[in-house]
Order: C-alpha cells, then sequence, then structure tokens
C-alpha cells in the first residue's frame, strides 16, 4: 500500500506541476479557471480549483479517487500525509 501511496503522491505532483504558470497545462487549467470564475464566481471557482490543481496537499482526495477509481480512506490519508511533507520540502514553510 505504501508502495501505491508513493505512485499515487508523485503523479499528483506531476499533475500540479504541469499546471504552474509556464507549464505544459497552463493555458488549459487558465481556461477552465476563467470559466469557473464566471460560472462559480471568485469565491467557489478559488475553492473548486484548490483540489483539482490549486493545492498539492488538497488534491490528495480527489485525485485518489479518480486515480485508483475506488475509495479506499486509508489510501487517501496515507497519499495526503505525504504530499503535507512534499509540499513542506518544496515550499520550505
Amino acid at each position: 500500500m505504501i508502495q501505491q501511496a508513493l505512485i499515487l503522491s508523485l503523479q499528483i505532483l506531476a499533475i500540479h506541476a504541469i499546471t504552474l504558470p509556464g507549464m505544459i497545462a497552463e493555458r488549459p487549467r487558465a481556461i477552465v479557471a476563467t470559466w469557473m470564475d464566471k460560472t462559480f464566481g471568485l469565491k467557489w471557482s478559488k475553492t473548486i480549483q484548490k483540489p483539482l490543481w490549486g493545492c498539492i496537499i488538497c488534491m490528495s482526495g480527489i485525485w485518489t479517487i479518480i486515480l485508483t477509481m475506488s475509495f479506499d480512506l486509508k489510501l487517501i490519508f496515507i497519499v495526503c500525509g505525504i504530499n503535507v511533507i512534499a509540499d513542506k520540502l518544496i515550499y520550505n514553510e
């Protein structure tokens, strides 16, 4: 399970990284973000965007479910824990 969690965590980090400014998926992210801003308003749009691509820790739950096509709470928590460590290492907070 730890190996699966590490793989999922790296996949989530990759999704986050490719949506950053200057990366390959920046433009699609910007298009979807603009649509969400207009459709849901800025407050709700930002809330929805965090687990999709904006926050490595917030992405753990939704992306673990999407990538495994199952709801395994233990696995979600393990991936989240790994992502917390990764976030602290990457962003030095």
